[in-house]
């Protein structure tokens, strides 16, 4: 996590001090065989947050340039912060290493109404071939099990 902004700061020292940070951590990584993740979240979750940024945290993650740093793709804020969802999601795949999924913008189940066709996205993802998990990260309205019952619905299992 990346902490909030705090008033009198100059954005440029706080960013040298956080890249100094991440480069501590991906050689921390490195050595215990882990992989740390990078997540830009929306001012409208949390106000003031750091890394409110798709395009620094890819610009970090290439310049440090280590297996052990990628990014957690949260297509929910993706969304929030930037939109143009299929053009960032194929230019920011091959750096990341987890994406997590919720419709915008009340982070709701990805098969109720809202900004983000998930039946799309997920098929994109599929066809440029990403294979890895998928995190649900939303406010089910619904009771527990009638919560992911889309899943079952669109074809995936859990």
């Amino acid at each position: 996590m990346a902490g909030k902004k705090f008033a009198g700061i100059v954005d440029t020292a706080m960013d040298d001090v956080y890249r100094d940070n991440l480069e501590y951590a991906a050689r921390i990584f490195q050595e215990k065989g882990l992989i740390g993740l990078i997540e830009p979240i929306s001012d409208a979750v949390i106000p003031n947050y750091f890394m409110n940024s798709f395009s620094k945290a890819f610009q970090l993650v290439k310049e440090i340039n280590s297996d052990s740093l990628k990014l957690q793709l949260d297509i929910f804020h993706l969304q929030l912060l930037e939109g143009n969802l299929t053009h960032r999601i194929k230019e920011l795949l091959p750096y990341t290493a987890h994406i997590q999924i919720a419709q915008a913008p009340l982070r709701d189940s990805p098969d109720s109404e809202g900004e983000v066709n998930y039946r799309y996205i997920l098929k994109l993802l599929e066809d440029i071939g990403y294979d890895g998990y998928i995190g649900l990260e939303y406010k089910p309205t619904k009771a527990s099990s009638d919560s992911i019952g889309w899943i079952r619905d669109w074809g995936y299992s859990l």
